[in-house]
């Protein structure tokens, strides 16, 4: 797994003004800018370096945000499918949440479960006890515990046309 995966919210201002000699977001580490393998804004060297970039897996989508976005532009994906197919790829599962727009900002919403861990964690658990995980067959704790993942999911946009907003 990803050794420097970003399991909470960080906002990536706040970061750099308590790191103002850190290039890569991940590692934390200062590197030089043929090191990096993507800056996130234009002015600056703060980003993800290629050795981060190697093992990234996302933790946070809303910390993640920028390296995610960057990825599915580069694949120049035209459909929504296709993004949603690069996240299932990456064993990421996504949670729809309704539609959104008209005409050429058309899409769906999708909630992403942001520690994975606790929610494959809570499946096995529903599963093991041959219940089914839609609120009517799981015990008030199972409920409660499954609530507050989606409580705390980041919305993700994704238009009929592949492009991608991430809220944060």
């Amino acid at each position: 797994m990803f050794k420097y995966m970003k399991t909470k919210y960080e906002n990536i201002y706040e970061w750099m003004k308590a790191n103002p000699d850190a290039s890569c977001f991940y590692c934390g580490k200062q590197r030089d800018p043929d090191e990096m393998a993507h800056r996130f804004f234009v002015e600056g060297n703060v980003g993800i370096c290629k050795l981060c970039m190697s093992d990234f897996r996302i933790g946070h989508l809303a910390a993640d945000r920028h390296v995610v976005e960057r990825i599915l532009a580069e694949k120049g994906y035209k459909r929504k499918v296709d993004v949603l197919n690069w996240f299932k790829r990456q064993g990421y599962e996504l949670f729809e949440a309704g539609e959104f727009g008209e005409d050429d900002y058309k899409g769906t919403a999708y909630n992403f479960i942001n520690d994975i861990d606790s929610w494959n964690e809570l499946q096995a658990e529903i599963k093991a006890h041959g219940r089914l995980p839609n609120g009517f067959y799981m015990d008030a704790e199972e409920t409660k515990r499954m609530n507050a993942m989606f409580d705390s999911a980041t919305r993700i946009e994704i238009y009929n046309s592949g492009g991608v907003h991430i809220v944060y």
